[in-house]
Order: structure tokens, then sequence, then C-alpha cells
């Protein structure tokens, strides 16, 4: 099974933009480190008087339940019959705000990554 987790980029841009949810893998420095637990990573831990600063990486799926609970924004992904390719639309309150119509993408998690960066590129310019 692969990884369904969000890419290093994006574990670090949602951090930025307040993404506190648990998640069993995290970000030290540029290592990865899976975790059998849950935990809110997002927040700086101290120990010894040395700051470790964590940083969350969830799953691509969390990352989609959490942009439709906190604003109301929903990822649709539908994969064609035939090969590797998948639409996408981005919904806010019943309005669309991008549609991304067949692509090909490597499977399924790579085409909700995308979703991810383009739905988090229109979060932040909305907030500007």
């Amino acid at each position: 099974m692969k990884d369904n987790r969000v890419t290093l980029l994006q574990a670090k841009r949602l951090k930025r933009m307040g993404y506190n949810n648990p998640s069993t893998a995290y970000l030290i420095g540029n290592t990865l480190v899976k975790y059998q637990a849950p935990n809110n990573w997002n927040h700086k831990r101290d120990y010894s008087n040395l700051t470790f600063p964590y940083i969350g990486v969830p799953t691509c799926d969390e990352v989609l339940e959490w942009l439709y609970n906190k604003y109301d924004i929903y990822v649709n992904i539908q994969r064609w019959v035939t090969d590797l390719k998948f639409s996408y639309s981005i919904v806010k309150q019943s309005k669309i705000l991008h549609i991304e119509f067949i692509r090909e993408f490597r499977d399924l998690n790579c085409a909700k990554r995308t979703a991810i960066t383009k739905a988090l590129t229109i979060l932040q310019q909305e907030n500007k």
C-alpha cells in the first residue's frame, strides 16, 4: 500500500496555515518519523531547555476532511474508467472555485496532493 501522506512542503504549509489536527507522522528537520499513536505535532515541545520544532505530516484524507470541517471547502476527485485519468473540483458553499478536467496522474494520491495544493492556494488568496 502506498503512503497517502501529504508532501513535506505541504505539511510545512499546513502548519503555517494553522493545521493542528493529530497525525501519526511528523517531520523534525528533514526526517519523517512515523508514530503509532496520533498526536498533535504542530507545536513546539521543550525537552531540557532544547526546543524542537515538530511538523505534523497528515494523510491526504485528513487534510481534505480538515478543509471541509474548518473552511467548508469540499474537494471532489473522480477517476475516469480508463488509464490513470482523474478530474477534481473544489467547491465552497455551493460555489465552484476550481475545476481540473481529465488530467493524468500517477495514482489517486497524486491527484489528491495536487487538489490539496490548489485548495490551499485558493484559501491563502481568499485570506489576503
